[in-house]
Protein backbone atom coordinates (compact mmCIF):
# COMPACT_ATOMS: atom_id res chain seq x y z
CA UNK A 1 0.00 0.00 0.00
CA UNK A 2 1.48 3.14 -1.13
CA UNK A 3 -0.24 5.14 1.95
CA UNK A 4 1.68 3.15 4.19
CA UNK A 5 4.45 5.60 5.24
CA UNK A 6 2.28 8.99 3.94
CA UNK A 7 2.74 10.54 7.15
CA UNK A 8 6.59 10.01 7.57
CA UNK A 9 7.96 11.82 4.54
CA UNK A 10 10.82 13.40 6.71
CA UNK A 11 11.66 9.81 7.53
CA UNK A 12 15.39 8.75 6.92
CA UNK A 13 16.05 5.43 7.97
CA UNK A 14 13.78 2.73 7.81
CA UNK A 15 14.40 -0.72 9.31
CA UNK A 16 12.09 -3.78 8.37
CA UNK A 17 14.48 -6.47 8.92
CA UNK A 18 13.19 -9.64 10.10
CA UNK A 19 9.28 -9.45 9.40
CA UNK A 20 8.85 -12.20 6.85
CA UNK A 21 7.87 -9.57 3.86
CA UNK A 22 7.33 -11.66 0.55
CA UNK A 23 6.64 -8.84 -1.34
CA UNK A 24 6.95 -4.98 -1.65
CA UNK A 25 4.48 -3.01 -4.06
CA UNK A 26 6.24 -0.76 -6.07
CA UNK A 27 5.15 2.55 -4.59
CA UNK A 28 5.58 1.75 -0.99
CA UNK A 29 8.79 4.41 -1.03
CA UNK A 30 7.46 7.04 -3.01
CA UNK A 31 6.91 9.91 -0.60
CA UNK A 32 9.97 8.54 1.54
CA UNK A 33 12.43 11.33 -0.45
CA UNK A 34 14.51 11.75 2.69
CA UNK A 35 15.14 7.91 2.95
CA UNK A 36 18.88 7.56 3.52
CA UNK A 37 18.83 4.18 4.49
CA UNK A 38 16.26 0.65 4.72
CA UNK A 39 17.25 -2.28 5.69
CA UNK A 40 15.07 -5.09 4.43
CA UNK A 41 17.41 -7.95 5.31
CA UNK A 42 16.15 -11.09 6.60
CA UNK A 43 12.98 -11.17 4.66
CA UNK A 44 11.34 -13.47 2.16
CA UNK A 45 11.64 -11.43 -0.96
CA UNK A 46 11.86 -12.96 -4.00
CA UNK A 47 11.46 -10.05 -6.53
CA UNK A 48 11.48 -6.42 -6.78
CA UNK A 49 10.76 -4.11 -9.19
CA UNK A 50 14.13 -1.69 -9.73
CA UNK A 51 11.67 1.36 -10.04
CA UNK A 52 10.79 0.79 -6.08
CA UNK A 53 14.02 2.92 -5.61
CA UNK A 54 13.35 5.35 -8.18
CA UNK A 55 12.41 8.24 -5.93
CA UNK A 56 15.17 7.77 -3.48
CA UNK A 57 17.84 9.94 -4.59
CA UNK A 58 19.28 10.01 -0.99
CA UNK A 59 19.13 6.70 -0.34
CA UNK A 60 23.09 5.39 0.63
CA UNK A 61 22.35 1.72 1.99
CA UNK A 62 20.22 -0.92 0.79
CA UNK A 63 20.86 -3.65 3.04
CA UNK A 64 19.14 -7.24 1.28
CA UNK A 65 20.77 -10.22 2.38
CA UNK A 66 19.45 -12.85 3.67
CA UNK A 67 16.51 -12.79 1.31
CA UNK A 68 15.17 -15.10 -1.64
CA UNK A 69 15.95 -12.69 -3.74
CA UNK A 70 16.36 -14.31 -7.33
CA UNK A 71 14.72 -11.44 -9.70
CA UNK A 72 14.87 -7.56 -10.14
CA UNK A 73 13.08 -6.55 -12.75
Amino acid sequence: NSFLFEKLENLQNLILAYNSLIYLPKTIFQNLSHLIQIDLSSNQIQSLESSIFDNLSNLNYLYLSKNRLNRVY
